[in-house]
């Protein structure tokens, strides 16, 4: 069957040789292309598609990986033989297109200059794909995390396949404890001599601490999870006077229950990178009691 602006070109369905047969008096390049993969990762029954042709003066040599997942990244080489396959040379470097570091599954051409690489080149010759799974890098990543109500947050870990990561978030008063405790309006256990007064200062005493994983799912998209111990104590302050005269001796801060949970926290979410920057967006709950978002932005390394 022709082929385009190729008589000579001729390829036979269901064959993985293609054959290229030039005229006597013109110097065309003679081409058998056998198609081999001598990784151990990719086999050669999941190699499928493979096929050549000339064009523009250039050997163009169709393939298609069909092992790996979608975070997978292969290494592929291209080399050449003239006598049959017994040897190989290589890797071509005059080569474009699905060849060197960073390749996914797929369909997939490389196109090799022969007339530049190899002028005199008048044999017939093989090629060999070769393809080896290139591992995953691993990256440190640093985010900003936060919510509603602890809104200063740091995460840190690793970006791989699986990898870890520990959070910590909280509020500028998270270490601020309460002395009483405030029930509608009322501190039931205020025990000091003299009279209270709110002041209307009031905010939350909160924190999380948390690890968990995180897994690529697709290049540069991450699921991650992860549990640990979270606190959030609503705080009403108040100063507090002598019977007395009235005079101020002192503030303290009273939990105000029903707005106030601590325990097993959980949270989930996805992070998506974008070269060396990262973003994240996911949601927590503290003892399946009370739930928030998650947000993030940062860098990795």
């Amino acid at each position: 069957m022709a082929t385009g602006r190729y008589p000579w070109l001729t390829y036979k369905p269901g064959k993985r040789n293609t054959t290229i047969k030039r005229p006597m008096h013109r110097k065309i390049l003679i081409i058998a292309v056998l198609f081999m993969c001598c990784s151990c990762f990719l086999k050669a029954q999941q190699i499928q598609a493979v096929r050549s042709e000339v064009k523009d003066e250039k050997i163009l040599v169709h393939y298609v990986i069909r092992d790996g997942s979608l975070t997978d990244y292969f290494s592929i080489s291209l080399y050449v033989s003239t006598d049959g396959g017994k040897t190989f040379t290589g890797p071509l470097r005059e080569v474009k297109g699905d060849a060197g570091e960073g390749i996914r599954r797929g369909t997939k051409i490389i196109i090799w200059d022969a007339l530049k690489e190899m002028p005199f080149l008048e044999d017939t010759i093989t090629f060999q794909v070769r393809a080896l799974k290139q591992p995953v890098k691993k990256k440190f990543f640093v985010t900003w995390e936060g919510n509603t109500i602890t809104w200063l947050g740091l995460r840190a870990g690793m970006l791989g396949k699986i990898s870890f990561y520990v959070e910590f978030r909280g509020t500028p008063d998270a270490l601020k404890k309460s002395s009483f405790t405030c029930n509608e309006g009322v501190l039931t256990d205020y025990n000091v001599p003299g009279y209270y007064s709110y002041t209307g200062k009031n905010g939350y005493s909160a924190f999380s601490v948390l690890g968990g994983i995180n897994w690529q799912v697709v290049p540069d998209l991450y699921i991650y999870g992860g549990a640990g111990y979270g606190k959030e104590n609503y705080l009403v302050q108040v100063d507090q006077f002598n019977y007395d005269n009235s005079a101020a001796f002192g503030q303290a801060y009273a939990k105000y229950n029903g707005y106030c949970t601590s325990g097993l926290e959980i949270d989930a979410g996805l992070m998506y990178r974008v070269k060396w920057f990262l973003v994240s967006a996911g949601a927590t709950t503290l003892n399946f009691n009370l739930f928030n978002w998650t947000a993030g932005i940062g860098v990795t390394f």
